[in-house]
């Protein structure tokens, strides 16, 4: 009888051992899951800051660098789920003969969240005005 206890006793140790694992293996990969989705809005939201700085380069003559240059879209300047995003985004010009190229850099980061993690993407474009 003693060792059926023993036994039994050992068998639900083995058991919650086992739950416990299982449980932390799902919170970290729920965290890693969140993690993934906020890199990927932090990329949407770097583009959203080329095609920004691209309509200001190309469509209204904005001349970079100038005093307006590195522009910063403040966290909640974009919408929705982008909202939390602050993009930074820079410009350089240089001329290549005759041939003006702009090369726009747009970095999104958002602030750490209640884990302590912060996303951050960039993206780095040429531009020529030229057909």
């Amino acid at each position: 009888r003693g060792m059926a206890l023993v036994s039994a006793i050992f068998l639900l140790a083995a058991l919650g051992l086992l739950a416990a694992g299982i449980a932390a293996l799902v919170s970290f990969e729920h965290s890693e899951s969140a993690l993934d989705i906020q890199g990927a809005r932090a990329l949407r939201a770097a583009q959203a800051g080329i095609d920004w700085g691209a309509y200001r380069v190309l469509q209204a003559a904005d001349t970079c660098p100038a005093a307006s240059w590195p522009a910063t879209l403040a966290a909640n300047t974009l919408p929705g789920s982008l909202a939390p995003f602050t993009v930074v985004v820079a410009c350089t010009h240089t001329t290549h003969g005759s041939i003006e190229m702009y090369r726009l850099t747009a970095t999104a980061t958002t602030d750490s969240d209640a884990a302590g993690d912060r996303v951050s993407r960039q993206l780095s474009v040429w531009l020529s005005p030229t057909p």
